[in-house]
Parts: C-alpha cells; sequence; structure tokens
C-alpha cells in the first residue's frame, strides 16, 4: 500500500521468521517487520525482503515496484555551476524555501543528505564525489524538485 511516494510494506505470512531485513532499491535497508519507506525519486525499484530463523535464510523480492513522487514546478530554481567540479549552488525562487537535499548517484544510492532552514541559497560540498550523473531533489514546504546535474574533474 502506499500513500504518494510513502510505501508501507508487510511480510506475506512467514513464520517461524527471527529477524527480517528489508532493501528497498534505493539504498535503505529496514530490519522492521511492517516498515514504512518514502522514496526520494520516482522509480521503479526492486525491494527484497529476507527473512532469517534458526534453519537459515529465504529471500523474496519485488521487483519494478513503480513509484510517483509528488513533484513541484519552481520556475526560478537554479542550480550552478553545471557541470560543477567542487561546489554547487542551489537557489530558490522568492515563493519557495529550501527544507532539504538529497544528492543520489548513479545507482540510486543516497550520496549527500542535509537539512537546510528555510534556505534561498544552499551551497554544497562536492569535490569528494566521482565524476558523472547527479540526482538532486530538493525539498520545500509544496512539494519536492529533482534536477540533475554533472561533476566533472
Amino acid at each position: 500500500m502506499n500513500v504518494g511516494n510513502t510505501y508501507y510494506f508487510a511480510p506475506g505470512g512467514p513464520i517461524n521468521v527471527e529477524s527480517y531485513l528489508w532493501n528497498f532499491g534505493d539504498g535503505a535497508t529496514d530490519t522492521s517487520s511492517h516498515p514504512v519507506h518514502t522514496y526520494g525519486l520516482a522509480g521503479p525499484y526492486n525491494v527484497s525482503l529476507t527473512v532469517y530463523n534458526s534453519c537459515g535464510e529465504d529471500t523474496g523480492r519485488i521487483t519494478d515496484l513503480p513509484v510517483k513522487v509528488k513533484d513541484i514546478s519552481i520556475s526560478n530554481l537554479s542550480v550552478y555551476p553545471n557541470p560543477a567540479q567542487d561546489i554547487v549552488y542551489i537557489q530558490a525562487d522568492e515563493r519557495h524555501a529550501i527544507n532539504s537535499i538529497r544528492v543520489f548517484n548513479a545507482v540510486g544510492a543516497i550520496v549527500i543528505e542535509r537539512k537546510v532552514e528555510n534556505g534561498k541559497l544552499v551551497s554544497l560540498d562536492v569535490q569528494h564525489l566521482a565524476a558523472g550523473s547527479y540526482n538532486l531533489q530538493i525539498k520545500t514546504k509544496d512539494g519536492t524538485a529533482n534536477k540533475v546535474f554533472q561533476i566533472i574533474r
């Protein structure tokens, strides 16, 4: 079941389970039996659940879980320089304030995550990241905007 980009997972009735390991396909995991997970970017994602007991382990998979994310249109959102080498600046328009930023690498893992207090101009240090394409997720109180930027070395 899902509400927006938040998904509620439940195992399919396994018995004698001692522990759980959910892998949500975006770099995040959870060890609860009924996790709730919010995706930052639209998918599809391959989700797996591995259950463990004294006899061993068993893994089930959900392939190509379609995920939609509420996107907002921020007409004056700027990401610069693009391509970048050391620093990326994110500037919001006058109607929006940045609340959080996530940067995802090419395989969907979160490589930078940052909370922001009503930011209009945010700088990100990206010099530790490898050259390549990255997805930038910018959250405001009105929703989420996604941009792509490049790092060159």
